[in-house]
C-alpha cells in the first residue's frame, strides 16, 4: 500500500471531470467493499487506491482506505487518509471521529481527546458537567482501569451508500463513543466514561465490548443492578475487558445484591456453601507426601509457604531467609507442588541456613492441567493444605505468598488471640477484597468451620474443572459472606502492614505478586540473600 496521499485538484478540474471520474471511482469503491467482505484485504486496499487515483477528491474512498490501513495496523497512514477525507469534507463528524480513533491507536491521546470533543460537541458539553466526587471506583486500585485500553474501529461498510457523508451513522457513532470512553477511563474519568458507554450501547446494542466495559465500571462503582445487566449482556456476546472479567463482574453483582448461594451463577461450584454436593463429592486432591503431620514448638508462629520448584528457587528461599532474620522463634513448613530432583539439595542447604529455626516440608505430585493449570492450582490448593495444618496444631499459622518478604517481627505484631485473620481491602472489587497473599489462623471452632467450607469450595472447583484466576480470593469473600455470624471471630488485617504491594517502609510484609520488578523489593531481596550467602 503506497504511503502518499494524492494532491488536491484545482477547482476547475474537479468541476469539469467530476461526473466521469466519480462514476469510475465509485465502481472501484464498490469493488473495494466487495473484496473486503469476501475476505481479500489486499485486493480491497488495491481497489480503494485505484478509486483515489481516478478521483483524488473522493472523500468516501479516503475514509474507507483510512479504515483499511488502521485495520492493517498502520494508524499513522490511516490518520493521513482521514485527514485527506476531511480536506474535502471538513465538518464531517464521522471523519473527525475516525481520525481520533487513528490518533488513539497511535497513542496520541490528547489529540484524540480533542478530536472526539470536536466530533461530538453536544456530548462533550453534557459530559463536562458529570461529577466524579465521592464515586466508589476512585478508591479501587487503578490497575483495573488500565486494562480497558482497546480501540474498536467502526465497521467497513457493505455498500458505498452506507458511508457517512454528512453525519455519523448509528453504528459508527457507537464505536467512536466507546473509544472516547476508554480514553476517559485511562484518565480516571469513570462516570464520564460510563455516560458515553451507555450512549454507545444505546446506539448499537450489539457492541459487545461496550457491555463488558460497562459491567466492569459499574462493578467498580458498586452499581449492582446495572452491573448485573451489563455482565449478562457481555457474556451473551462473549466479551471481556480482561480474561474472566465478565464472569467476575456477574458474580460480584449478584453477591452485592445479596443473592443466596443457590441463586448464584454456576460459573463456580457453590456446593460447599449450599450443603448439596455434586458428582465430585468423593473426589480428592492429590495425596501429600513427606512430613504431613509436622509438630511445632509450643507458642511458635508457623509460616506455611506453598509453591512449585521454580518459585522455591526464585522467591521462597529469600522469604525463608527474611523470616529467619526477623523472627528467630518461628517455624517454617514448606509444601512443594511437583518438586524436581534438584530441589532436595537446595532444601538441605536451606535447612542449614535457617538453623536453629526449624524447617519441615511436604510435597505432592500431580498433572497441573487437570486442575486448571499450574498458577491456579498452586494459588488455590494451598488452602486445603493450610486447613490440614491448622487442624492438627495449636499454633498460630500464617500462610503467605512465596514471593513475599518479611520486613519486621510478625510474631508480636499479629494479635495473639487471633482465630481467623484476613487481609481486607474494603474498596476493592469482590475478587480482590480479601487478599489470599496473607492469611492467619489458629485452631478453634470458628476457624475450623471457616476453613472447612473454604477448602471444600476450592477443592470442588479444582476437581470439577471450574477453577480459574481469583478463585482463591472469591472463595475468601464467599466464605466470609457465608459466615456472617462469625464476624466477631474474624480479624481484618490492614493491607498496608500485612500485604503491602507498594513496598513502603512501615509494611511488615512486602508482597509483589504483580510487581516483581519493583526496585525496592529487588534491592531488599538481594540484600537478604547476600547476608545468608546466596549471592
Amino acid at each position: 500500500m503506497k504511503g502518499a496521499v494524492p494532491p488536491r485538484l484545482p477547482r476547475w478540474a474537479k468541476a469539469a471531470f467530476r461526473p466521469v471520474w466519480l462514476w469510475a471511482a465509485t465502481k472501484k469503491l464498490r469493488e473495494t467493499l466487495d473484496r473486503y467482505h469476501a475476505g481479500d484485504y489486499a485486493a480491497a486496499c488495491t481497489a480503494c487506491e485505484a478509486a483515489l487515483k481516478i478521483y483524488p477528491a473522493y472523500a468516501e474512498a479516503s475514509y474507507v482506505l483510512g479504515l483499511l490501513t488502521c485495520i492493517g495496523g498502520a494508524p499513522e497512514l490511516g490518520a493521513r487518509w482521514f485527514t485527506h477525507a476531511l480536506s474535502e469534507a471538513p465538518h464531517n463528524p464521522a471523519y473527525i471521529a475516525a481520525l481520533a480513533d487513528a490518533m488513539l491507536l497511535g497513542q496520541r491521546e490528547q489529540e484524540a481527546l480533542s478530536l472526539y470533543e470536536r466530533a461530538f460537541p453536544e456530548l462533550a458539553a453534557e459530559n463536562a458537567g458529570v461529577n466524579e466526587a465521592g464515586a466508589p471506583w476512585k478508591r479501587a486500585h487503578p490497575d483495573w482501569l488500565q486494562q480497558s485500553k482497546r480501540v474498536t474501529l467502526p465497521p467497513v461498510p457493505h455498500d458505498a451508500r452506507e458511508i457517512a457523508t454528512g453525519g455519523t451513522l448509528r453504528r459508527e457513532t457507537a464505536t467512536h463513543l466507546l473509544n472516547w470512553a476508554g480514553l476517559l477511563v485511562g484518565r480516571r474519568q469513570v462516570r464520564q466514561a460510563i455516560y458515553l458507554t451507555e450512549r454507545a450501547v444505546k446506539a448499537n446494542p450489539a457492541l459487545s465490548y461496550a457491555h463488558a466495559l460497562l459491567a466492569l465500571l459499574y462493578t467498580l462503582n458498586r452499581e449492582w443492578k446495572p452491573a448485573l445487566a451489563s455482565a449478562t449482556a457481555a457474556r451473551r456476546l462473549t466479551a471481556e475487558v480482561f480474561p474472566g472479567s465478565t464472569d467476575l463482574c456477574l458474580v460480584s453483582s449478584q453477591l452485592g445484591l445479596r443473592y443466596s448461594f443457590g441463586e448464584l451463577d454456576p460459573v463456580f461450584d457453590w456446593s460447599a456453601f449450599t450443603g448439596v454436593r455434586g458428582e465430585s463429592e468423593s473426589g480428592q486432591l492429590p495425596q501429600c507426601m513427606g512430613n504431613i503431620r509436622p509438630s511445632f514448638a509450643r507458642g511458635s508462629l508457623v509460616y506455611l509457604i506453598c509453591c512449585d520448584t521454580d518459585y522455591f528457587m526464585t522467591h521462597a528461599i529469600a522469604l525463608a531467609c527474611s523470616i529467619r532474620e526477623h523472627d528467630s522463634a518461628a517455624t517454617i513448613h514448606l509444601h512443594l507442588f511437583n518438586p524436581r530432583n534438584d530441589v532436595w539439595k537446595a532444601i538441605r542447604r536451606l535447612e542449614k541456613t535457617l538453623s536453629p529455626l526449624p524447617l519441615t516440608f511436604s510435597w505432592e505430585y500431580l498433572d497441573f492441567e487437570r486442575y486448571g493449570g499450574k498458577a491456579v492450582y498452586c494459588a488455590c490448593a494451598r488452602f486445603s493444605r493450610l486447613y490440614r495444618i491448622v487442624q492438627q496444631c495449636d499454633n498460630r499459622v500464617v500462610m503467605l505468598d512465596a514471593d513475599s518478604l518479611l520486613r519486621a517481627e510478625l510474631s508480636a505484631a499479629l494479635p495473639s488471640q487471633i482465630q481467623i485473620g484476613v487481609v481486607r481491602a474494603p474498596d476493592e472489587p469482590v475478587w480482590h477484597q480479601y487478599l489470599a497473599g496473607f492469611t492467619a489462623f489458629r485452631r478453634s471452632v470458628a476457624s475450623l468451620r471457616f476453613l472447612t467450607d473454604f477448602s471444600a469450595f476450592v477443592m470442588e472447583n479444582l476437581i470439577t474443572g471450574r477453577a480459574r484466576t481469583y478463585l482463591d480470593q472469591i472463595g475468601l469473600y464467599a466464605t466470609v459472606y457465608r459466615h456472617e455470624s462469625l464476624a466477631h471471630e474474624i480479624t481484618d488485617l490492614p493491607v498496608q502492614k500485612f500485604c503491602d504491594t507498594l513496598c513502603k517502609d512501615d509494611g511488615l510484609v512486602w508482597s509483589v505478586t504483580q510487581r516483581k520488578d519493583d526496585e525496592r523489593y529487588t534491592a531488599y531481596k538481594q540484600a537478604v540473600l547476600a547476608r545468608y550467602g546466596y549471592l
